[in-house]
């Protein structure tokens, strides 16, 4: 009985032994076979990222998105280039940051600079409520007959109570809406007005003249748009019908050109002339926010001014005065004074030409005058 007991183990024990190997090679393989395909996987992700960055550059969206960004990044890259950095180097950078040309990062610059400049010359009257919607007024009614019944306020509430209204109660909050949005853009045409005439606000620089190609545009932009549908085009209409009347306009004849650039030419020459209006009146009326010239004279006629610049002499109204008062005088003056009068002159010459120049300087920076830049702007 021993003997068979002994027997059995040793064969139970030797089957164990052979099971146990079996498992292990098992696993070792499972697990090599994870970790390479584990490993294949990371190297395909490590790749995709790699070119997405190519593609799309570790800030580029940041950039996009907050222009203001991009316009330190490209001011920080152009001095470490003056500075440390070779063009390679910049190159680098610009590719690993922003991901594409410095042409495209300028236009996205430049049309920052224009959105800024626009918010930077809107006008903001003072002491000017901005007028309500008809939603807006209806909550105040809203609010009162909560107070009234005791119920609580809520954003919900509200939207579901205005929906509830017939056309006829929404009129009558639509009517005084309309009327407080009347009102208001009169009050700040008004004020608007006074500003220019007092020269604390520029006056509207006149827009510059239409090309003739977007004059084209204009009148054919219906059979473009229809054409393009009819050649089964859907989708982004609005960017293909420009691109398209491109096309059209460069194989144009010259004779249906021809009133187009007319009719350029002739506004261009009117708006030349507006131009020059509104820069002598811009010009004169920095030179008195400066407070250093007085030689050039604003009238008022009605709504807009009209400069009028003394051409006789360019020194100040103030100096004028007091040389006829030393004029009426000469006959009291003593010799001596006579004598200093040359140096006296001299001097006086030499600081108002001082004075001419750091105005000239002054108003050259805060004033932007190509006509370039206008038609840029009408153009887009």
């Amino acid at each position: 009985m021993s003997s068979t007991k002994t027997s059995s183990s040793k064969k139970s024990k030797e089957t164990k032994e052979t099971k146990e190997p079996k498992e292990t090679k098992e696993t070792k393989e499972t697990k090599e076979t994870k970790k390479s395909k584990d490993k294949k996987i990371t190297d395909i992700t490590e790749e995709t990222n790699t070119e997405t960055m190519e593609n799309h550059s570790i800030w580029y969206g940041r950039l996009k998105k907050n222009p203001g960004d991009a316009k330190f990044f490209k001011e920080f890259l152009t001095d470490l280039s003056v500075r440390f950095l070779d063009e390679d180097g910049f190159n680098d950078i610009l590719k690993c940051y922003w991901g594409k040309s410095s042409e495209e990062l300028d236009d996205l610059l430049k049309s920052q600079n224009k959105r800024e400049k626009k918010v930077k010359d809107k006008f903001t009257p003072e002491n000017l409520v901005k007028p309500k919607n008809a939603k807006n007024l209806f909550s105040k009614d809203f609010v009162a007959e909560c107070k009234t019944k005791e119920i609580k306020f809520s954003l919900k509430g509200l939207s579901d109570a205005w929906n509830a209204l017939t056309e006829t109660q929404k009129n009558k909050y639509i009517k005084a809406a309309a009327k407080e949005k009347q009102e208001y853009l009169k009050q700040y045409e008004l004020s608007k007005n006074e500003a220019i005439k007092n020269g604390s606000l520029s006056a509207d620089k006149p827009k510059g003249p239409t090309t003739p190609f977007f004059r084209y545009l204009a009148d054919n932009r219906e059979k473009i748009k229809q054409q393009l549908i009819d050649d089964g085009e859907t989708e982004d209409l609005n960017t293909k019908v420009p691109t398209k009347g491109g096309e059209l306009w460069k194989v144009l004849p010259a004779k249906i050109k021809e009133p187009y650039e007319l009719a350029y030419k002739t506004e261009k020459d009117k708006y030349s002339v507006l131009l020059e209006e509104w820069k002598l009146k811009e010009t004169s009326r920095l030179k008195k926010l400066e407070g250093k010239t007085e030689d050039v004279k604003v009238e008022e006629s009605g709504d807009k001014n009209t400069a009028s610049v003394d051409e006789e002499t360019s020194e100040p109204v103030v100096e004028k005065a007091a040389k006829s008062k030393s004029k009426k005088s000469a006959s009291v003056e003593t010799p001596t004074a006579e004598v200093e009068k040359p140096v006296k002159a001299k001097a006086e010459k030499a600081e108002k030409a001082t004075k001419a120049k750091k105005v000239e300087k002054v108003v050259a920076k805060k004033v932007n005058l190509t006509e370039d830049e206008d038609e840029e702007d009408d153009e887009e």
